[in-house]
């Protein structure tokens, strides 16, 4: 039997990575490096737990700059709080990701456009935020794409999870922009 496994979007940025499993293989990131999640072996009706995968690192910073941008920035820091405050989020269901690895990114997206990404010009004009021209590369690197790659890092975890516990895992994190293999394409 195969694994079917869906993913939508670019560098790491899908919504949610949601699988239908009829197996155990699977070629991308490493299952293994994620720890098995207790399912009740006593009801074979038994609804597999959800998994939510999220990180701090998510949060884009641009010193404020952030909030001029018709997106909330901040909506998966509210989600996440919001569910614990609800008594809806257990601790051992929360995963938190790496950055993905280039060696993964290079899977969907091309070396040029990641090249492209040490263009602060085209960086902006992918953003759609003509105001972050004053701002640094350095740190639209560490404000804004360094955070895109650990929510592509918890797309590639929640996946991981999913083939490996036969479960439901959430990336709280994605859904950013859109994007071709070399190039980007906005930003939601």
């Amino acid at each position: 039997m195969s694994t079917k496994l869906t993913i939508t979007g670019g560098i790491g940025i899908a919504l949610f990575a949601f699988a239908a499993v009829s197996g155990n293989t699977m070629a991308f990131g490493n299952s293994d490096a994620y720890p098995a999640i207790p399912i009740s072996d006593n009801d074979e009706h038994t609804t597999p737990p959800i998994v939510i995968v999220y990180s701090n690192q998510y949060s884009i910073d641009l010193g404020g700059l952030e909030r001029f941008h018709p997106f909330d920035i901040h909506k998966y820091k509210k989600i996440v709080r919001q569910l614990r405050n609800d008594g809806l989020l257990k601790a051992e269901l929360l995963f938190a990701p790496q950055q993905i690895t280039t060696a993964e990114i290079l899977r969907v997206q091309s070396q040029a456009f990641l090249d492209s990404l040490k263009n602060k010009k085209n960086v902006v004009q992918y953003l759609e935020a003509d105001a972050l021209t004053l701002v640094p590369l350095g740190i639209l690197e560490s404000g804004v794409l360094k955070p895109l790659r650990y929510s592509a890092g918890g797309t590639v975890m929640a996946a991981d999870l999913v083939i490996k516990n036969k479960s439901i895992a959430i990336n709280i994190g994605g859904g950013y922009h859109h994007a071709k293999p070399d190039r980007g394409e906005g930003f939601c």
